[in-house]
């Protein structure tokens, strides 16, 4: 079997990093990078056999690269440490390393937890494939205001079929803890790619985006067959973009304003805590 490392970047996760630990035992070196840590993830970490790099400096972005840089196997599997890898899919992982043939990673579903209940639709809620797994030499940090990423530069993917189960939305409280920050992002990579929006086309995205989020989720993508998860997850993820626009429109239009004294309205929060890329062409609801 070709070697593998597993990487993960961590914040004060005392209360999921064993469980993503124990799920990546099959890999044959695990990389743990902490931001600064003050509770006992760091302790638990290197209790369970990982190699520990504290680094302070940066954010998620520069957190990656310094993961990127301390792995020494043919392959690397990327995970978060609220996730956690399902017995099915280590055994296709494994399984794979015997004969990667010309494959250069893999897709693999994510399903995530949302207050009551796991989603089992909802659109690209699930399955939410993600690229995981990849040879070494082609992985690349892509750095982006809400979800940086690691990405493989290669062409050639498999589908695996087994899970990461991502424990990240335990209550509706931890959602909207993460959901300002998220938010305010957004808005930052929305000027990026449409600094010049004028108020009527801005007015029809926060009109049209958040109810083709909801019709594209709840209705279509059969979230009502998740319950109370599945309608909150509609709603929320309508809410999401109805505010990230709102953001955008104060900053791009009230900073304008008040332009003579120099100041912006948005503040960049601090992502350290929190999982995939966002693109200009390619806008994403926040799910990992």
């Amino acid at each position: 079997m070709e070697s593998i490392s597993a990487v993960i970047i961590t914040l004060n996760e005392e209360e999921n990093i064993a469980c993503c630990l124990r799920s990546v035992s099959f890999c044959n070196e695990i990389v743990v990078v902490d931001a600064g840590s003050s509770d006992q993830t760091v302790a638990i970490a290197r209790d369970l056999g990982a190699t520990v790099i504290e680094n302070v400096r940066g954010g998620r972005s520069q957190q990656r690269q310094v993961s990127l840089q301390h792995v020494s196997s043919e392959w690397l599997f990327v995970i978060d440490a609220d996730e956690e890898v399902s017995s099915n899919l280590r055994d296709e992982i494994c399984g794979f390393l015997e004969n990667p043939g010309t494959f250069d990673g893999c897709l693999i579903p994510m399903q995530h937890y949302f207050v009551s209940g796991w989603i089992r639709h909802c659109g690209w809620w699930f399955p939410d494939y993600k690229g995981r797994l990849m040879k070494t030499t082609l992985s690349k940090v892509v750095q982006a205001h809400v979800h940086e990423g690691v990405i493989c530069e290669g062409s050639h993917f498999k589908k695996l079929t087994g899970i990461i189960y991502h424990h990240g939305y335990q209550s509706v409280e931890i959602y909207f803890e993460k959901f300002n920050a998220y938010t305010t992002q957004q808005a930052m990579d929305y000027l990026a790619c449409e600094p010049d929006l004028s108020r009527s086309r801005l007015v029809l995205k926060m009109l049209l985006k958040p109810a083709q989020t909801f019709v594209s989720l709840y209705i279509l993508g059969k979230g009502w067959k998740d319950g109370m998860a599945g309608f909150l997850v509609g709603a929320f993820s309508s809410l999401y973009y109805f505010v990230s626009y709102t953001k955008y429109w104060e900053e791009r239009f009230v900073k304008k304003e008040s332009s003579d004294m120099g100041q912006s309205v948005l503040q960049e929060p601090n992502l350290n805590q929190e999982n995939d890329k966002v693109l200009c062409k390619s806008e994403t609801t926040f799910s990992s």
